[in-house]
């Protein structure tokens, strides 16, 4: 009696969580390379910078055409944290399932929106 009540257990277990769906967490949704609106070029013209994220937690940017900017990002206290010789915090947020990122410096002086690629 005891071996069938474990078995009906195990069975409602498998059925209840069959309907359950895997989310993604916030940290997977950064995974990838993103693209940032059409910037001005203090000496004219107009460019985009690339921001990649690799699951390792490495970074790098590319900006002004100067080659990629390595670093590394984390995610803490619900902020975007990038790592390179300019360190940023960020407030975030996605939109368009996904494919729009929102950063916000938390000094509030920087508001972006990234494209992902």
């Amino acid at each position: 009696m005891q071996k069938q009540c474990i078995i009906i257990v195990i069975l409602l277990l498998i059925i209840s969580l069959s309907g359950c769906q895997q989310t993604t967490s916030d940290a997977d949704k950064f995974i990838g390379t993103w693209t940032t609106e059409p910037k001005t070029n203090p000496m004219g013209g107009n460019y985009n910078e690339t921001r990649t994220f690799a699951a390792n937690g490495s970074y790098y940017t590319t900006n002004l055409g100067n080659g990629h900017t390595p670093g590394a990002w984390h995610l803490t206290d619900e902020k975007l944290v990038i790592d390179t010789y300019y360190p940023s915090t960020y407030q975030y947020s996605f939109s368009e399932n996904n494919t729009i990122l929102h950063l916000t410096s938390i000094t509030g002086n920087v508001t972006e929106n990234l494209t992902k690629q």
